[in-house]
């Protein structure tokens, strides 16, 4: 049976925000391709750009029928850091919380500092460093949230 898949190509690059230097994704294209067999497909993907770095391919083939869902295969050619979400999310904003964040108040959001994004930036896969003064970052995606501290990353 043939599919209809989407595939999408992201770049990444580094973002510093108010202490915090995290990878991020763009998308650099997306086109849809007909595939009889998924998997060959993913294999495909994965020699054609096994030698390009700092990549993220995303293939999404739809589910058959109402009762199955979509199937999600990524790619990454970004050769370090920590994985960030199972999949390329868009990102909506960074909360930072700095040196004098109280463990009392640290599930309360309005006390960190919120820097929105209005561009198409996601997270995925990458390095994430928190500058001097930053104790705590909280990622706000499309798909969830992902809280992110100095003992959960390796610097």
């Amino acid at each position: 049976m043939v599919s209809q898949v989407t595939v999408r190509v992201f770049n990444s690059e580094k973002k510093d925000v108010e202490g915090v230097s995290l990878t991020v994704l763009r998308l650099e294209k997306e086109w849809k391709m007909s595939a009889r067999d998924f998997y060959e497909l993913v294999a495909d993907m994965k020699e054609r750009y096994k030698s390009t770095p700092n990549k993220v391919i995303v293939l999404i083939r739809p589910g058959r029928g109402s009762s199955e869902a979509e199937y999600i295969a990524s790619i990454s050619t970004i050769d370090k850091g920590v994985l960030l979400f199972p999949e390329p999310a868009k990102l909506k904003a960074i909360y930072i919380a700095g040196e004098d964040l109280k463990p009392r108040v640290k599930q309360a959001l309005s006390l960190f500092k919120r820097i929105e994004f209005n561009d198409d930036v996601y997270v995925y896969q990458g390095d994430i460093v928190l500058g001097d003064g930053v104790k705590l970052v909280v990622l706000e995606t499309e798909k969830g949230i992902k809280v992110i501290t100095r003992g959960s990353i390796k610097e």
